[in-house]
């Protein structure tokens, strides 16, 4: 990949940044792997990498911009400057589709983590993950329609959504479709 980094591949840029970010084959470089990682977002927009204002690379290498949002993920801390960086980066690899990037945003929201709880945003982007075709986000999705978080609670919904979850393959979910009483399966 470093070959593929220093003529400019994208993706090249992405793998080596991810390669320094988990010490794969090469020495762990968190700074390395930011430095890349904006690199390829920058490349992808045809502008030259200034600072990690994710704004500025609104519309780049949603990859590069998950992988970012996910290095300053594992930098934070509680009060830590890279909480706003990493949601950011994370949003916008979201809002051009990214799968992992959705349902990290999910996940994030879900659980407070990062300063804020949000079932109504951890609701959003499990629908948009599902969308996708992820049961664990379908699923997801399906409890929050169950339990009234972020929205009101609409066991219809819910229920579709989790036999939905399980044609597709959920594992184990007819108890919550049907409750304790399995004799009401149609």
């Amino acid at each position: 990949f470093s070959l593929a980094a220093d003529l400019g591949n994208i993706e090249g840029l992405v793998m080596l940044g991810y390669m320094k970010e988990k010490a794969l084959s090469v020495n762990k470089d968190q700074y390395g792997a930011e430095e890349l990682y904006l690199r390829a977002l920058a490349k992808s927009l045809n502008i030259e990498p200034n600072g990690n204002d994710p704004l500025r690379y609104k519309g780049g290498y949603p990859r590069a911009a998950y992988y970012l949002g996910k290095l300053y993920e594992s930098l934070d801390s509680d009060s830590s400057k890279y909480t706003i960086k990493s949601r950011g980066f994370l949003l916008l690899a979201a809002e051009q589709g990214y799968l992992g990037a959705q349902q990290e945003l999910a996940k994030l929201n879900f659980e407070g983590k990062q300063g804020l709880r949000s079932f109504k945003d951890s609701l959003r982007w499990s629908i948009q993950a599902g969308r996708q075709g992820d049961l664990n986000s379908v699923f997801f999705a399906a409890l929050h329609y169950d339990m009234g978080l972020g929205i009101t609670s609409d066991r219809e919904r819910a229920i579709s959504l989790y036999k939905e979850a399980r044609i597709k393959g959920y594992p184990g979910i007819d108890c919550l479709i049907y409750g304790n009483n399995q004799s009401d399966k149609t």
